[in-house]
């Protein structure tokens, strides 16, 4: 290759990086492509071209460049790391651990490196280790003197996941997704998860204005402007929910969980009906149903009868007996048409919030 070759090699790859970063990653990707047809083998230029690819959503072909880099230089960390993003937008999650694990034993305090091993993790459903993993990514971001917000709104996400069994993990969530837009309040993902977090703990007016200001930062968001409606619905604003759906519905009309809503909220209410929950069985539930509402009855009926005719004998058992008697033959009726008593009182679920990971950076040299 003579210098003339080098000098367009470089100056492609070069542009390459310029345009990366300004978000041109169409224009990249053919400035990368360009100096691989003089320099086809340089794992650098090989792994900058994987990053353009992920970040046009082609990870087949990025995870491609990566195993191509790596076969040039096998212990290469960043090329790792990338490729476990890239694995991980194929759906191979386990992989995916296991290439940020290696990466790890080659530069075990990388920041960006523990996030998304966080990340994978989070895929896999093991919480408690991602939160883990992303306590070490922040804590390595101090080391250098810096913060992040990934890290943190990532670690609010697994948090939440976890709050279905401890309110005590939502309110650490509530403070991650806080931090997160204590560093960066631009991040419409983090005030999303925020106010999933606050719904999720009863304050529908709280998390509808989170909702509310992340649709600000970016009104092309449907996860936010959807959780919005949710909140107005759980906040008594029926109206208002269906308004919004309606409009979600009228710029995006394959957004099935906006339709689903929709749905429910314009249905006609199915009222309780106790007894045609009973009787629309069998015969033999038929007559069980009988039995229990003679048994309730009798149970209503006798302390008026022993109260207005004194000189009857009443039971001996102590009264705690009675009421436990009362409560269980008034549920055995009811149960039946638990789902039907949860049908009258539609409620909304939101969207949970999404992870995301460090932003890819193509290596320089």
């Amino acid at each position: 290759m003579t210098n003339n070759d080098e000098d367009r090699v470089q100056e492609a790859f070069e542009e390459g990086n310029r345009l990366f970063k300004a978000g041109d990653f169409v224009g990249a990707l053919a400035a990368y492509d360009q100096s691989l047809e003089l320099r086809p083998d340089d794992h650098a230029i090989l792994n900058n071209r994987g990053n353009a690819l992920i970040d046009l959503g082609r990870y087949g072909e990025g995870l491609a460049a990566y195993d191509r880099s790596l076969g040039l230089r096998a212990d290469d960390p960043t090329t790792l790391t990338n490729r476990g993003v890239a694995l991980r937008g194929t759906g191979r999650y386990e992989e995916a651990l296991v290439a940020h694990d290696r990466s790890l034993e080659l530069r075990p305090d990388d920041p960006d490196t523990l996030n998304n091993r966080g990340v994978a993790l989070g895929d896999l459903r093991r919480y408690r280790q991602a939160i883990g993993s992303y306590e070490k990514a922040i804590r390595a971001f101090e080391r250098i003197g810096a913060t992040a917000a990934i890290p943190y709104a990532n670690m609010g996400e697994a948090l939440y996941l976890l709050g279905w069994f401890h309110e005590w993990h939502l309110q650490r969530a509530v403070k991650s997704f806080r931090r997160a837009l204590g560093i960066d309040g631009e991040r419409p993902h983090a005030r999303n998860g925020l106010g999933v977090c606050l719904l999720a703990l009863g304050h529908p007016a709280d998390a509808a204005t989170e909702f509310s200001r992340a649709v600000e930062r970016a009104p092309d968001e449907l996860d936010p402007r959807y959780n919005y409606a949710v909140a107005c619905q759980r906040d008594g604003r029926r109206d208002r929910a269906k308004m919004e759906l309606a409009r979600i519905l009228d710029e995006h009309p394959t957004f099935e969980p906006a339709r689903r809503a929709l749905d429910k909220l314009t249905a006609e209410p199915i009222r309780p009906d106790v007894w045609q929950a009973w009787t629309q069985g069998s015969a033999l539930r038929s007559v069980l149903g009988i039995a229990l509402l003679g048994s309730l009855a009798l149970l209503v009926v006798l302390p008026i009868v022993y109260l207005l005719f004194p000189s009857l004998d009443s039971p001996t058992l102590p009264w705690q007996y009675y009421v436990a008697a009362l409560a269980v033959v008034a549920g055995a009726l009811v149960l039946p048409a638990v789902r039907q008593f949860r049908a009258f009182g539609v409620e909304l679920e939101p969207q949970p919030p999404r992870s995301a990971e460090a932003q890819l950076e193509p290596l320089l040299r």
